[in-house]
């Protein structure tokens, strides 16, 4: 019975990614037609048609869809890990090292452009400060752990306020 419970959520899910990346393809500032996007898609259609599926949209659902299939891996790693379903980015200070870091490349190179390379540094920085600073006992504790995540979260904060 569980079994088909499991089955039958596994399938819906797949029927809605399925209809979202559906919804992206067709929808947008171009509306094009489910016929008009099946034609570009077989390299049937317009050269317009095709070139706004293959080359803007499809690219950016496939992205959209594997970047949130890596943040959910991700949360479900951390919950996992952590053993406390309300573990997060922002309790473990990583989400505050990445402001951090955002605010420094904002502070020194006045533009947008390095941003996303300096947040992912930052979240690595911290998440890496986070973990090496309960590294000091062969086993790590999980209490421990989200106690210097919301720690040092808040000591980021107070270094977002400083500058």
């Amino acid at each position: 019975m569980r079994s088909n419970h499991f089955t039958a959520w596994f399938i819906l899910l797949i029927l809605l990614s399925l209809l979202s990346i559906t919804c992206q393809l067709l929808w947008g500032d171009a509306p094009i037609s489910f016929h008009a996007a099946w034609r570009a898609l077989h390299h049937l259609g317009t050269q317009t048609n095709q070139a706004i599926l293959l080359d803007l949209r499809l690219p950016r659902a496939i992205n959209a869809c594997v970047v949130g299939a890596m943040l959910a891996l991700a949360g479900l790693l951390m919950q996992a890990r952590l053993q406390n379903p309300l573990a997060d980015p922002y309790i473990l200070g990583i989400s505050s090292g990445s402001a951090v870091a955002c605010l420094i490349a904002i502070s020194l190179f006045g533009s947008s452009v390095v941003l996303g390379r300096y947040a992912f540094i930052g979240g690595i920085i911290s998440m890496l400060i986070v973990i090496g600073l309960n590294a000091r006992q062969a086993q790590t504790d999980r209490l421990r752990l989200l106690l210097t995540g919301v720690v040092f979260a808040a000591a980021c904060s107070a270094v977002i306020s400083l500058i």
